[in-house]
């Protein structure tokens, strides 16, 4: 059902009942969406530019395989649509809004659960070139219930466009423990494969102008190898801190001062 009004010369659009998908498969749903067009920046821009989005009840899948993620009902990741109009529009959002939020990641070994909480959006606001980021994002395991225990935090400020030379941001992810065997493919250390690898960390990311800089600290837990026997323990803890430096993500050094 598509409802269509006006406020202050912009349209609003409003959709309820959204799915989305190709062939049999699983789509995506979305229970409200909410776009708000500027009407003026639109008009400069010669395109349709969304000064507010808000989604409610976003139900998708994702699948880790060993080409990545995809999303389900959306074939491989190459037939994924081109999101170039969502990154041309991400500087002039003012509310990027989603709540009742339940996505499955279906791993190699189990499916996890990313949720948000009521009462807590996942949010980015802002009033001209600085926009705030708070997500906080709930991680639920098989076997977990309704437990609200696991979040990652992911907050902090940017300013721009992430693909140009200006764009600025200072923010901050703490990602609980997780598995990674789960989420990527094969990995393998001295030929054995591994079946377990336990994994949290901290991440201070700093962007400027020709200037870029990563803090972060990675705590590593049960490390188990496949053996014919069974799973045999490669490590039982460690933790890294490292700080990458440099005028891009991609030119640049990284410093480990600490590795136990």
């Amino acid at each position: 059902e598509l409802d269509v009004c006006s406020s202050d010369l912009d349209p609003v659009f409003s959709l309820d009942g959204v799915q989305v998908g190709q062939g049999g498969d699983e789509p995506v749903r979305i229970k409200e969406l909410r776009l708000r067009v500027d009407f003026f920046k639109s008009l400069l821009e010669r395109g349709p530019v969304f000064s507010e989005l808000e989604l409610a009840g976003v139900r998708l899948t994702l699948v880790a395989d060993d080409d990545g993620f995809r999303i389900k009902g959306f074939g491989g990741t190459g037939q994924m649509a081109d999101l170039n109009w969502l990154f041309d529009t991400v500087p002039h959002l003012e509310v990027v809004s989603l709540s009742d939020v339940d996505v499955a990641v279906e791993g190699r070994n189990n499916r996890v659960r990313i949720r948000s909480r009521d009462g807590e959006p996942w949010q980015i606001l802002g009033n001209g070139e600085r926009k705030s980021v708070l997500f906080p994002v709930y991680i639920v395991r098989e076997g977990d219930g309704n437990s609200w225990k696991n979040r990652l935090h992911f907050t902090g400020s940017y300013s721009g466009d992430f693909r140009s030379d200006d764009f600025l941001a200072k923010l901050y992810l703490n990602i609980p423990t997780l598995d990674l065997v789960n989420f990527l493919p094969d990995i393998s250390i001295a030929k054995q494969k591994l079946n377990t690898a336990d994994f949290s960390s901290e991440i201070w990311l700093d962007v400027k102008p020709h200037e870029v800089s990563v803090i972060g600290n990675i705590e590593l837990g049960s490390i188990l190898s496949q053996q014919a026997a069974g799973p045999q323990a490669l490590v039982d803890h460690g933790s890294l801190q490292f700080r990458y430096t440099g005028s891009s993500f991609t030119e640049g050094s990284i410093v480990i001062p600490s590795l136990k």
